[in-house]
């Protein structure tokens, strides 16, 4: 958590990435220095520095970081100096830090600042690799104007000719654009790049690590090309175009870096090992990604084949609005976007008795696709069970790919879904209330405060979610958990990281769709 309220829940500039990069601010006369965003503020490093604040981390900080570039003496920090200042950064913005005044004297607002590109023009003047060219990068959110170029009359017979045209859009396939076959993007992809003038560092991508989609290399990569820790960072990709005249930009393409089989580091040992000079301040390009899966665009002449009979047709969920058993299936039928019918049962009213053998909610229905009605109950198995039937391969899963933090999720899961849901189940509650005994009160309550204290523990400070930086399956059962403890009487305030990922999903769309309050029986008996 930070003392900068808006980087609390932050989507791009939460304390946990603090990025670099270069910008001015005209309204108190900054000229272009290195700055580091958190959330909708710039901490200036210049001025951090002056006040003292960046003292004691072993190197000049003000040679590092008192530039106008990040090619220049900064460039050339090693990883321990990166580590030290970011360190500090954090240190310095945190909640309840202790040079909070200081360091808040060296905020500006973002919006306010005008953002330059990270280098200086040092690499301006040579070659870049496979068609080099630097005359047309340019920052993020720079409009550009689709090119003219050579388009082929016939795919079929090239000597049919060929006629000038602007690249096509929406499709935007670069492919078209022609200058030999098959190197059709060749003459296409000089017209623009446009780079991010954010530099976000390795120690603020790690938490993001995970295996690539191709999972292992076959075959096996020569040994220089050899990556003991192969694999990628779970960082979503996105294409959105805004023709002129419209409104609002259209997305086009979603990937993932994941999709990329060659690793960024096998990239630069590939590029080096003929002796090419690398130098801090390059700009190398990963080339395509093309992904896997609904929302990827292939780049390819044929069109794509047509998408797989869904698993899941007729799919109705019989739920009770405040159920959290209910509440968590819904969780996963928004994350994995599966539409559905709510099934309303009276829990009151003892309407679930006829539901199955154990008489609860949730259970689920669907037709599979060899038109045979199913059902399932037990909410862990049908969320595991959805996320094997219904999600592509590259997706997001509430399921994490790294066994421990897949088990940990697991963990938290029946910590609360067998440990403590049970305890507060109006069964349960019902019998021991026949029995004299205040359920509420001496049975509940405490249950689902130890409980609550027991997932507290387990979560890492730091982290967004209740294991790492992705939602899980532990947080589906945590958020429902939270009403009812409410419910309860249950005093929160011991639970801070808790509450700070329940403030972060309010926002998440499958969470606010399974809200107990936006259910069509919400507040019924």
């Amino acid at each position: 958590m930070s003392f900068v309220a808006s980087a609390n829940g932050h989507d791009q500039f939460p304390i946990e990435n603090l990025p670099l990069g270069i910008f001015s601010h005209a309204p108190s006369g900054r000229d272009a220095r290195v700055g580091v965003a958190i959330g909708d503020s710039v901490l200036d490093l210049r001025a951090a520095s002056a006040k003292g604040l960046l003292d004691g981390l072993g190197f000049a900080a003000e040679r590092v970081l008192g530039g106008a570039a990040l090619n220049a003496a900064s460039w050339r920090a090693d990883a321990t100096e990166w580590r030290a200042t970011r360190a500090r950064v954090r240190e310095l913005l945190a909640a309840g830090s202790a040079r909070e005044a200081a360091a808040s004297a060296c905020l500006v607002a973002r919006r306010e600042c005008a953002m330059h590109l990270p280098a200086a023009p040092n690499w301006l003047r040579m070659p870049i690799g496979y068609h080099g060219r630097a005359s047309s990068v340019v920052p993020s959110g720079t409009p550009v104007t689709r090119p003219k170029g050579q388009l082929q009359v016939d795919e079929a017979g090239a000597s049919k000719g060929a006629r000038a045209a602007r690249l096509p859009a929406p499709r935007l396939r670069a492919r078209e654009i022609r200058v030999c076959v098959p190197l059709g993007p060749f003459g296409a992809k000089n017209f623009a790049t446009t780079i991010s003038c954010w530099v976000v560092s390795p120690d603020a991508l790690e938490p993001f690590r995970c295996a690539t989609s191709a999972g292992v290399q076959d075959p096996p990569p020569l040994a220089y090309l050899d990556d003991p820790r192969y694999g990628s960072y779970d960082v979503a990709l996105e294409v959105a175009l805004k023709p002129a005249g419209a409104e609002a930009f259209a997305v086009v393409s979603t990937s993932n870096l994941r999709h990329l089989y060659w690793t960024p580091t096998q990239q630069l040992v590939h590029h080096s090992v003929t002796g090419c000079d690398m130098r801090p301040g390059d700009l190398l390009a990963s080339g395509r990604d093309l992904g896997v899966g609904a929302g990827a665009y292939a780049d390819a002449v044929a069109p794509p084949p047509p998408p797989p009979a869904a698993p899941l047709r007729s799919v109705a969920l019989h739920g009770y609005w405040r159920s959290s058993s209910a509440w968590r299936v819904r969780v996963a039928l928004g994350f994995y976007e599966i539409r559905y019918e709510t099934v309303a049962v009276p829990l009151l009213e003892g309407k679930q008795a006829a539901l199955s053998a154990m008489g609860q909610v949730p259970r689920l229905d669907w037709t599979d696709a060899g038109g045979v009605r199913r059902s399932l109950t037990q909410s862990l198995a049908i969320i595991e069970f959805l996320d094997s039937v219904a999600r592509a391969p590259a997706e997001p899963s509430l399921f994490p790919a790294d066994a421990l933090d897949r088990a940990r999720a697991r963990e938290i899961a029946e910590i609360v879904n067998s440990g403590t849901q049970p305890l507060q189940n109006l069964g349960h509650l019902r019998a021991l209330e026949g029995l004299g005994v205040d359920a509420k009160a001496r049975v509940a309550k405490p249950a689902i405060a130890k409980g609550l204290a027991a997932v507290e523990a387990l979560v890492v400070d730091g982290d967004r979610f209740c294991v790492g930086a992705h939602v899980s399956v532990a947080d589906a059962c945590l958020v429902p958990q939270l009403y009812n403890a409410r419910r309860y009487g249950v005093d929160l305030a011991a639970y801070p990281k808790l509450a700070a990922i329940e403030a972060r999903l309010a926002a998440h769309p499958a969470f606010v769709a399974a809200h107990a309050s936006n259910q069509p029986d919400a507040a019924t008996p």
